[in-house]
């Protein structure tokens, strides 16, 4: 082995040290030490975000059980107001339609129960 001239694993870790040394030294600005640049970029992204005022919003619209709607169509159909209102307050959605294109609240004006049809609007 010739002391003067270096092996090529002894380059090989001179390379690798250099590199990333290198690297580093890209990552960061130059004129601030490495962990003041670290805690500085944590500093500015969390001025950069705003915190939300809450992470759940309470539901716009209530909660649909379309297993109720055959049930709805039939109290409908049989005037039946309680029930109605019942099974509009469980869920039911007074929006769906029948087989015929109907909702229970077209249904109900065909078949002149105001009470039905002022529930259902």
């Amino acid at each position: 082995m010739n002391p003067a001239r270096p092996t090529v694993r002894g380059a090989g870790v001179l390379a690798l040290a250099v590199l990333a040394v290198g690297i580093g030294a890209c990552s960061a600005d130059p004129d601030v030490p490495q962990a003041a640049h670290a805690s500085a970029t944590t500093e500015v992204s969390a001025q950069a975000t705003p915190p939300s005022p809450t992470t759940e919003q309470p539901p716009t619209t209530r909660q649909v059980d379309h297993s109720l709607d055959d049930e709805l169509f039939a109290a409908a159909a049989d005037n039946d107001a309680a029930l109605v209102r019942d099974l509009i307050a469980r869920g039911a959605d007074p929006q769906i339609r029948d087989a015929d294109g109907r909702t229970a609240l077209q249904n109900a004006e065909r078949l002149d129960q105001d009470a039905i049809v002022a529930l259902l609007r």
